[in-house]
This record gives structure tokens, C-alpha cells and sequence, in this order.
């Protein structure tokens, strides 16, 4: 709990980037997929079928799942970011 503490008091860089061409759907689906699960998203539209496929041709990188891991810690511990 102190290293998450520590790192968000040492944090002083310009936010990340955002990838503005993905959703946060995608992302979710991929960070699923990152943590060795099999995600199985509920598709009703064709809109919903579209995104899910956006998922498929990339890949989160190990930082960006770092940095999920990480949020997903402080938000559990009530840290804000």
C-alpha cells in the first residue's frame, strides 16, 4: 500500500496518451485477454458487434497493463489517481 502511495506522490509527468482511435470497451476486452482469461462480451447490436471487433489485430503492451494493474490496486485501496 505504501509503494502505491509513494508512486502517486512521485507521479509529476504529463498524463499518458490516449489512444482516442480504441474504446474503453476494447481496452477492457484486451486486458482481459492480457490477464490469460477468454472474454465472452454480450453482443445485441451490430454497433456492439463492430466494437468487439476492434478488439481483435492488437494488443495491450506490458507498461499499458502495468498501468491498468495498477489503477485497478489504487482503486480497490480507495487511492484516487
Amino acid at each position: 500500500a505504501r509503494e502505491q502511495q509513494q508512486m502517486l506522490k512521485d507521479y509529476r509527468g504529463q498524463p499518458p496518451q490516449i489512444n482516442t482511435d480504441v474504446t474503453t470497451t476494447q481496452i477492457a476486452l484486451n486486458y482481459v485477454v492480457a490477464k490469460g482469461c477468454v472474454p465472452v462480451p454480450g453482443i445485441k447490436t451490430v454497433a456492439q458487434a463492430e466494437e468487439v471487433l476492434g478488439c481483435l489485430g492488437w494488443e495491450l503492451t506490458d507498461e499499458e497493463v502495468r498501468m491498468l494493474d495498477s489503477a485497478a490496486d489504487a482503486s480497490e485501496k480507495g487511492l484516487s489517481i
